[in-house]
């Protein structure tokens, strides 16, 4: 008003255009610096710590990294370790061996081929290099079960079936491997033979191998090993599930089950030669044709068969 000698209305007017002079504030102004409180204090200290763990896992999540980096290295190396003498090293793998993750270690085998698109061998020694599981010669204690089963002893919960029938049964039926299968019959302590029982047969098993040119022509497949079953059933049973040599599964049976010997049964070998197929069992049947019968009818073998039709005198030769 003094130095401009503006009217006074003009003068609170040009004094209004500065907003520090109006009642209301305007415009943003400078914040105070807000001093954080304990509770904020404690949670970025929380926060930090948690950064720093975070941390910590990585460098060990690296650090497992690593670890297993050279772990597949030296499993590499001992593959090829492995396959330098492999004819030797590859008695060693076990086949229906357990793997794990229920698996027998011939389906990894299939697992490694398909995946990696592999070789077979190459397969099996990457296996063999990885798990001691695969092994026989780590399977020391399992195979001196195994050792002891009686396949032809009875299986308990079920006096008419054996428990290489019952080994055959779970195989069939739910498709596990022959060595889980074998070590899940031998839950039933009817099925494990003592070490001498064991001993004993392995004996005898090996006394016939020895001389199985000789004993070969001893062996009765059609007799009965007992009344509903004979002999070359039983040799099946071995070869199929089991996958036994024939041979070996033939001296099995023999050491097992003396009916299973021809010299057994000497006045019944002598009257199978006097067996007469073409006389007249009855009015409309030859003797050939009821031994047919009793084969395809009652699943006889061929030998019983044949002495039930000699019951009746008209079937042997004089």
């Amino acid at each position: 008003l003094e130095f401009y000698r503006y009217p006074e209305r003009k003068a609170t007017l040009l004094a209004m255009r500065k907003p520090a002079c109006e009642g209301k504030k305007q415009g943003k102004h400078k914040r105070k610096k807000k001093i954080p409180s304990s509770s904020e204090n404690e949670g970025k200290s929380r926060q930090n710590i948690a950064e720093v763990e975070s941390i910590s896992e990585n460098n060990i999540d690296a650090k497992g990294k690593m670890e297993n980096y050279i772990a597949q290295n030296q499993a590499l190396s001992g593959t090829g370790r492995l396959l330098a003498n492999w004819e030797e090293n590859k008695k060693d793998f076990c086949y229906d061996c357990e793997w794990g993750q229920g698996q027998s270690c011939e389906q990894r085998v299939h697992y490694f081929k398909k995946k990696y698109q592999v070789e077979r061998d190459d397969a099996m020694a990457r296996i063999m290099s990885e798990t001691t599981n695969c092994l026989i010669s780590s399977q020391k204690e399992v195979n001196d079960k195994i050792s002891r089963f009686c396949f032809e002893c009875e299986w308990a919960p079920s006096p008419n079936m054996r428990c290489s029938q019952r080994v055959e049964y779970l195989i069939d039926t739910y498709g596990i491997w022959k060595r889980k299968a074998i070590l899940k019959a031998m839950e039933t302590p009817s099925c494990l033979m003592s070490e001498e029982k064991a001993m004993e047969m392995k004996q005898k098993i090996d006394t016939i191998m020895d001389n199985w040119d000789e004993k070969e022509l001893d062996y009765c497949a059609d007799c009965n090993s007992d009344p509903k079953r004979p002999c070359f059933a039983r040799v099946g049973c071995l070869t199929k599930a089991f996958e036994i040599p024939e041979s070996k599964a033939k001296a099995m049976i023999m050491a097992q089950y003396p009916s299973c010997l021809k010299s057994a049964h000497p006045e019944e070998e002598e009257k199978l030669t006097k067996f007469c197929a073409k006389c007249q069992w009855g009015p409309k049947m030859t003797c050939g044709s009821r031994v047919d019968y009793l084969v395809t009818m009652y699943h006889n073998s061929l030998r019983m068969a044949k002495l039930n039709a000699m019951q009746r005198p008209q079937c042997i030769q004089s």
